[in-house]
């Protein structure tokens, strides 16, 4: 009887986790964007965020790319570079299957790394 209800609380437990990653920073990340010359138009995957300096919340994905224009100026553009966020293994360590397939699919097994960008244009 009681070893089923240790099996019990242990799969209750990782049910309720969730996603270590995702508990923990979530789904998106504040990034911040400086350029020199200032106003500078900012577009991440297609989208427009503003103007520099501009700090904006994105979703966590892999694979996207991040692009600085201003009339005069040659425009640059470079991906968003990610890393595997620590707090996933929380999920491998734990024996959260159901966790570590949230964070996957979520998009918060990623974090942004950098978080901060400058760049500078060339007219």
């Amino acid at each position: 009887m009681i070893k089923n209800e240790s099996i019990l609380t242990i799969i209750v437990c990782t049910a309720l986790l969730g996603g270590c990653a995702s508990i923990m920073h979530g789904t998106s990340q504040e990034m911040t964007f400086q350029s020199s010359p200032e106003e500078v138009t900012v577009t991440v995957s297609g989208r427009v965020i503003g103007k520099t300096p501009v700090t904006s919340r994105l979703d966590k994905k892999s694979g996207q790319s991040v692009a600085f224009s201003k009339d005069g100026y040659k425009p640059v553009t470079m991906e968003l570079t990610t890393t595997l966020d620590p707090w996933f293994w929380g999920n491998i360590v734990l024996g959260g299957f159901i966790g570590s397939t949230t964070d996957g699919i979520n998009g918060s097994v990623n974090q942004y790394s950098p978080s901060q960008y400058f760049v500078t244009l060339t007219p």
